[in-house]
């Protein structure tokens, strides 16, 4: 063998004992003590130093793939829509399927808020069956698992108006105060608008 050539990749530049950089990284992790340790803190502080750079070359990779042209093969169950599944169904159907029953729920409640169904029968009982905010009546099914989105913490069971709601106000008691004496002034002082009024303010700032 001559210097500098490798064992494992002859078209490739030699690194150590007879191998190439990507084997011997392999070979040395196995048979250095510590050598996994110092690479993984070299490419730490490596992407550190090129936050930015990683950054922008996201970016521009997450924009190729947006301007990519995808195939659009209509669904089998709905022609108008693309499909989503490797069985021809589009999103909806297949999320309808997908959560439908009682066993898809009971996971969907684990794997997304670590909520067992136990407890969220007793939520629902201790509500009776009602919104938490609005105490209009649920309807299973349609019902929104409200949780903290800082700690993923459930809070209760809410209709979709009120839980998006929340959402809308940011999950603020402040703003939601302000927004609710807002609408106690704004009700109670409200005064129709007609034609005359207007012609009357515009003369007035004139």
């Amino acid at each position: 063998m001559r210097p500098g050539q490798t064992q494992c990749h002859p078209g490739r530049r030699h690194k150590g004992h007879g191998l190439c950089l990507q084997c011997y990284r392999r070979w040395a992790r196995r048979n250095i003590p510590g050598f996994a340790t110092r690479r993984s803190e070299q490419q730490r502080k490596w992407r550190l130093r090129n936050r930015e750079s990683l950054t922008i070359k996201k970016r521009a990779y997450q924009e190729l793939v947006k301007a990519r042209p995808k195939p659009r093969i209509p669904s089998l169950c709905h022609p108008e829509r693309p499909q989503h599944t490797r069985g021809g169904e589009c999103k909806t159907c297949y999320t309808k399927k997908r959560y439908s029953t009682d066993r898809a729920f009971t996971k969907q409640l684990k794997t997304k808020y670590g909520l067992p169904r136990a407890v969220y029968e007793a939520m629902w009982v201790r509500q009776d069956g009602r919104c938490a905010i609005c105490r209009d009546s649920l309807v299973r099914g349609r019902a929104h698992t409200d949780h903290c989105h800082a700690t993923g913490v459930v809070r209760g069971i809410l209709c979709k108006p009120c839980n998006h709601g929340l959402g809308f106000f940011r999950d603020d008691p402040e703003i939601l105060r302000d927004a609710a004496a807002y609408a106690q002034h704004a009700i109670a002082g409200h005064v129709p608008v007609t034609p005359a009024a207007v012609e009357d303010k515009i003369g007035a700032l004139q």
